[in-house]
């Protein structure tokens, strides 16, 4: 089964200034350990650049504290401004819906990991967080700015054909 996250641009400026938002689901830490059936992921979806400069994935800290999320340590980063700091770690899940490229059904693609908090964005920005790599390892992303298109592409259960 091949997986497909689309995003087509109408101006394709707004891609280069704003970068490739993707809205993802944030999901509940019990998800991480693959008890999803036990604890239902309410919380809600939220915008996220694609950052493939940063090794890690971050979201708003003051958003994870208000879903009830917990730090479970600390990470230091080194950020853009070239200064370490000390940035809690949460650990959840991230869902994304993409598209079965043979039945065209849509189907919910969880990612467990540790995510970072981090300072709010600026109001005007469209995003709250921003997906690093540690999230794009799981898909291959291509970004044609000259079109106004980028894509996030995966098989499913590749890992586990890999293990048999």
């Amino acid at each position: 089964m091949s997986l497909r996250y689309e995003s087509q641009w109408a101006d394709p400026a707004r891609l280069t200034l704003d970068g490739p938002i993707i809205s993802v689901q944030l999901g509940h830490s019990a998800d991480y350990i693959g008890r999803e059936s036990l604890t239902p992921s309410v919380f809600p979806k939220l915008d996220m650049m694609v950052d493939t400069g940063a090794r890690f994935t971050l979201v708003e800290t003051d958003r994870l504290v208000q879903l009830g999320l917990f730090p479970v340590r600390f990470q230091e980063i080194i950020g853009v401004d070239q200064v370490a700091t000390d940035c809690p770690v949460f650990r959840m899940s991230l869902v994304l819906m993409m598209k079965d490229r043979m039945t065209g059904r849509d189907t919910a693609v969880r990612t467990p990991m540790d995510v970072l908090g981090m300072a709010n964005t600026a109001a005007h920005e469209p995003y709250r967080g921003l997906l690093g790599r540690n999230f794009l390892m799981n898909f291959q992303f291509e970004y044609s700015g000259a079109t106004g298109a980028f894509s996030l592409s995966r098989r499913a259960n590749s890992a586990q054909s890999r293990r048999r």
